[in-house]
C-alpha cells in the first residue's frame, strides 16, 4: 500500500478542507494518508518539527509500505525538504508546491511573530 504524508503550510492550511478532501480521494483509491500537523503558531522550534515529522515517517516505513511519499506545500514544503535530507532512505518521491527556499531572513515581521518556528 501506498503510503503519503501531506505537510501543510502556515495558517489555516494545517485544518484546511482541501486538504481534507484531498486525503480522502487519496485513501478511496488505496494510498493510506498521514496529515502531519506542524503546529506552526506554537513556541516549538523548527528543528523540532522536522524531529517529529522524521519520527512520523519512521512509524510510516516499519507498516507494509516500505517507501513513503512527502507532500509539503508552503512553509510545509521547506519542513518536507529538510526531513527528505535527513531520511532519504525512507522516501520514494518528494512533491513541494509554492516552497519558499530564500532564508529565514526574507520572512516578514508579521510572520516571524505569529509563527516563531518559521524564523
Amino acid at each position: 500500500m501506498k503510503q503519503i504524508i501531506l505537510v501543510p503550510g502556515v495558517g489555516k492550511a494545517e485544518r484546511s478542507i482541501a486538504s481534507r478532501i484531498f486525503a480522502m480521494y487519496l485513501r478511496r483509491h488505496g494510498t493510506m494518508v498521514h496529515v502531519f500537523q506542524p503546529a506552526w503558531s506554537s513556541d516549538e522550534s523548527a528543528e523540532t518539527k522536522v524531529e517529529r515529522l522524521c519520527r512520523l515517517m519512521e512509524e510510516c516505513t516499519t507498516s507494509e509500505s516500505t517507501k513513503i511519499i512527502l507532500v509539503g506545500y508552503s512553509a510545509g514544503a521547506t519542513l518536507s525538504l529538510t526531513s527528505f535530507f535527513r531520511k532519504t532512505t525512507d522516501i520514494s518521491r518528494v512533491f513541494l508546491v509554492s516552497g519558499e527556499l530564500r532564508g529565514s531572513r526574507s520572512i516578514g515581521m508579521y510572520y516571524r511573530d505569529k509563527y516563531p518556528a518559521l524564523y
